[in-house]
This record gives C-alpha cells, structure tokens and sequence, in this order.
C-alpha cells in the first residue's frame, strides 16, 4: 500500500495530464488507511495525458478500426478518483491540514557566475 500512495500523486497529476516535466507540482498523497499488506490489483481509469492510447473499437457496420468517440472521453472509463473508490474501495479526501516540506529562498547575496 505504501509504494501505491506513493505514486498516486504522480499517477493523478498525469492523469489529468499534468506533466512535472511541464512544471506542475504533483498532489501529495498520505496513506491514512493502516495496510501494511502487499496487493495486486489492475485499475482502469481514464488519463488525459494518454488519450491516444485508448484501442481502436470496431465500426460495427463496416468492421474498421476507429478511435473512442469525442462524446465518449477516455473511452468510457472512469476518471481516476472514481476509479480508486469504486473498483479499490478507497476514498480519497482532499485536505489542507497535510504538512509540507519546503524551501523558500528570500534573498541572494551573490550574483552566478557562468560555468
């Protein structure tokens, strides 16, 4: 449980496709739930960063191939949070009280110099 909680802040930031290598910060995600267990599981959800990955479905009429519909987003698969409660039965809640590290630098008292 733990190495997923770690990742899930990356997995719903790029779900969202928000990239870090585009400069936007992850969400961080505390395991509150007590598993100290190891699981398998497979979780399906629509990600936004990966939309043309979806397979092609069949055109029932002529048999080709074609991309999931534009009023079908992500091919009918749930968003990532719907996808966390419903098929892992966990909740995800959004809280402020979460404590976070970082460093804010307020002043330089010496101007770089080139390499």
């Amino acid at each position: 449980m733990a190495e997923f909680v770690s990742n899930l802040g990356f997995v719903i930031g790029s779900s969202q496709g928000k990239s870090v290598l585009e400069g936007f910060l992850q969400p961080r995600v505390i395991d509150k739930t007590g598993l100290t267990g190891k699981y398998t599981f497979i979780l399906e959800y629509y990600s936004a960063g990966m939309l043309n990955l979806l397979p092609a479905r069949a055109d029932s009429d002529t048999g080709n191939a074609s991309p999931p519909a534009a009023s079908e987003p992500g091919g009918g698969l749930p968003n990532i949070f719907v996808a966390i409660q419903k098929q892992l039965g966990l909740r995800l809640d959004k809280t402020g009280d979460v404590p976070l590290d970082m460093i804010v630098v307020e002043s330089v008292d010496k101007v770089p110099t080139e390499n």
